[in-house]
């Protein structure tokens, strides 16, 4: 979905080297209490996903992937935070069913390393 592209330009934003720390891990919880939060509803509290129709887009990735996502990220500002800069880049490809790659770089000397997130989905 052409919409993923958007939505997931802003989430490059916000986690970008210069960003990631900043964000706030409370807003990537699996659960708040005894209610699962979704992916949109933490792309919606973080400006990710700005308006009811992308954060539908997002609520049409199976659960699994959406936990996954929020698993990795939260990972992520979480060690940042903690000092490292765990940047993490989101892409998306059409593909005839949803599916999710997750591949990191370990830091070295020349680099930070970092996160890619790559989404596949149906393509309307």
């Amino acid at each position: 979905m052409p919409v993923f592209q958007r939505i997931l330009e802003r989430a490059n934003r916000t986690f970008d080297s210069e960003h990631v720390a900043q964000v706030d891990p409370g807003l990537l919880l699996l659960t708040d209490a005894l209610t699962p939060q979704t992916l949109s509803q933490c792309a919606t509290q973080l400006g990710i996903a700005v308006s009811p129709a992308e954060a539908a887009v997002i609520d049409k990735c199976p659960i699994s992937i959406q936990a996954a996502i929020i698993a990795v990220t939260r990972s992520a500002v979480v060690r940042s935070r903690q000092g490292a800069v765990i940047p993490v880049t989101f892409c998306w490809f059409a593909a005839y069913d949803f599916e999710l790659q997750v591949f990191e770089a370990r830091p070295g000397p020349d680099s930070w390393g970092g996160i890619t997130i790559a989404l596949r989905s149906p393509y309307p």
